[in-house]
């Protein structure tokens, strides 16, 4: 299992604004931590292998944070195929979302589990 201690994603509802003339584009404050989050992912795992295949998914969040807390899970799980902890994001078989008085605000825990193929 591999654990990381990240900034708190940015709701589901503000990572995409639209563009122009049509389309999505990511949003600013979407790019902003997105960048972050992957420093910290990549310090913290160097040369590790993906997970290939399925995995389970778990995210931590302080109880105080406002708005949904499934609403941070799209983020998370995005970041975790842009730095290639995972192969595909749609392997993805359970997500464990929970609250927790221990964390601060502005913080999440991100947990990542790959499966046996037998799971």
């Amino acid at each position: 299992m591999l654990v990381f201690d990240l900034p708190l994603p940015p709701s589901a509802n503000s990572l995409w604004k639209p563009r122009a003339k049509s389309g999505l584009r990511k949003s600013e404050a979407y790019i902003r931590w997105q960048r972050i989050a992957a420093k910290i992912v990549y310090d913290q795992v160097r040369e590790e292998n993906p997970i290939t295949g399925r995995y389970d998914l778990g995210l931590i969040l302080a109880d105080e944070i406002r708005g949904d807390a499934d609403n941070r899970i799209k983020a998370a799980n995005d970041l975790l195929q842009v730095t290639r902890i995972i192969d595909n994001d749609k392997n993805c078989r359970n997500i464990k979302l929970r609250r927790s008085k221990a964390l601060p605000a502005d913080r999440c825990l991100v947990t990542v589990t790959p499966l046996n193929e037998t799971n």
